[in-house]
């Protein structure tokens, strides 16, 4: 033990600072306070010390009697030899303090003698003076207060022992709910201060214990209430992960839910904006048959998965539709059209297609029916369209001009829609061509 002070009333105190709320360290300020800590700081200012508290570094109180950096170590229930096997004194008793038995459920115990119980590594002397009360007691240190814990549980050992302001403490902890303390094997020990023992240690113990006199009782329980009248007990996230794990799990559930259902609505609106986008690419918004482009890409579709259907590549316009547009307004060429589209669609198998290729001219792609379905869709969908006006009572005539492309079977190998477009749109100028020629001729026109 060092040397004290020059003034001889400085005094430096080596304790543990994991027992709460006997020693333990102030999460805000880092100051070691406790019960112990109040209890020998009023002897130390009865006795004239001037003292300090110093957290032991080394893993139990004997081993703390050896380093030269503290002139006391505590608590001591009595005096043991240090751990290079050298005596030592201890002061009088500073307080009594009570020891519990604390066991998994609420089973019967044996007899204190017939026990085998568990403690902390760094209560090794206190398990010495434990022994020397009950020698037939088995005693096995744990290096921390889970290893003890689970020992317990795993039936290694009876009960486990400590001081009961501690457990006080320790058993706040939500997970070791299931420990419970056997008041009918509570027992008391001593409390006291140690050093070596050497003519200063003398000196030491002999000022402590004059100071340890004019402790009062009064003051002893006053110190005792503050510190277990106090809530100490912090709570970690482990502490509220097993206390509310089950809660915490539906919320993350629930937090997972709501995302995944974000999500899932996102790519809703996503997919619903991208139908959006390829029904303005891929259909007419006048006439809501497909445009040019989507026209394109169904017609090549049905064409490879239908490689034995003969099919007819229908190119169709409307000869009048200008003077239509300038004599009854373009509103009126607008209602032909979609009544044309309609007409149409409403003959067309899922196996076929109609397409706006632009203004009044219109591509369809037709099964090949033979004559009889040429003169069926004349009867079913042309007539009317022609007569669409003269129905309403108006004198306009339709006139309506088309030309045909036969796909032949080479067309469903190499499939070029473009090419049959232009075979049938060229059929249909020729058609046209002709009957201008035609109408030149009755005129009188040279």
């Amino acid at each position: 033990m060092p040397v004290l002070a020059d003034d001889g009333n400085a005094l430096t105190v080596g304790v543990p600072a994991d027992r709460c709320p006997v020693f333990y360290q102030d999460a805000d300020t880092g100051e070691i306070i406790g019960i112990g800590v109040d209890l020998m700081r009023a002897v130390a200012e009865n006795a004239g010390y001037d003292v300090s508290f110093i957290r032991i570094k080394e893993a139990t109180l004997k081993e703390a009697l050896d380093h030269e950096a503290y002139d006391v170590v505590m608590p001591f229930g009595s005096a043991i030899q240090s751990a290079s096997g050298k005596p030592s004194i201890v002061t009088d008793n500073l307080i009594q303090t009570p020891f519990t038995l604390v066991t998994k459920g609420n089973g019967d115990l044996p007899q204190l003698n017939d026990l085998h119980v568990g403690m902390l590594h760094s209560l090794a002397a206190g398990a010495e003076t434990v022994g020397q009360l009950y020698p037939g007691m088995e005693i096995t240190l744990y290096e921390t207060m889970p290893d003890s814990v689970k020992a317990l549980r795993a039936g290694e050992v009876d009960a486990l022992l400590h001081n009961s302001y501690v457990w006080s403490y320790v058993l706040q902890k939500p997970s070791y709910s299931d420990l419970k303390v056997q008041p009918g094997a509570m027992f008391s020990m001593d409390f006291r201060a140690g050093t070596l023992d050497t003519p200063q240690g003398h000196e030491i113990i002999d000022r402590l214990n004059g100071g340890i006199a004019e402790l009062t009782d009064t003051r002893r329980q006053a110190i005792t209430l503050d510190y277990t009248s106090r809530k100490l007990y912090q709570y970690g996230f482990s502490d509220y992960l097993y206390q509310y794990g089950l809660i915490m799990l539906l919320v993350v559930l629930l937090i997972i839910a709501l995302i995944a259902v974000a999500v899932l609505k996102n790519r809703a609106i996503r997919a619903v904006h991208e139908e959006k986008l390829r029904q303005l690419v891929d259909h007419d918004p006048l006439t809501g048959v497909l445009s040019l482009n989507g026209f394109r890409k169904r017609a090549e579709e049905l064409l490879r998965t239908h490689p034995d259907t003969p099919y007819l590549l229908v190119y169709a316009n409307i000869r009048n539709f200008k003077f239509i547009n300038d004599s009854l307004g373009m509103s009126s060429g607008d209602e032909l059209l979609r009544s044309w589209a309609k007409r149409t669609q409403a003959t067309l198998s899922d196996e076929e297609a109609m397409g706006r290729v632009t203004a009044d001219r219109f591509v369809i792609l037709r099964r090949n029916g033979g004559d009889e379905e040429l003169r069926k869709d004349d009867q079913e969908v042309l007539a009317p369209v022609r007569t669409y006006f003269i129905d309403q009572g108006k004198e306009n005539r339709v006139l309506l001009c088309g030309g045909i492309y036969v796909v032949a079977p080479t067309d469903h190998q190499q499939i070029n829609i473009d090419h049959m477009m232009d075979c049938a749109r060229m059929a249909e100028k020729k058609v046209r061509d002709t009957r201008n020629e035609d109408d030149r001729r009755r005129s009188g026109d040279p």
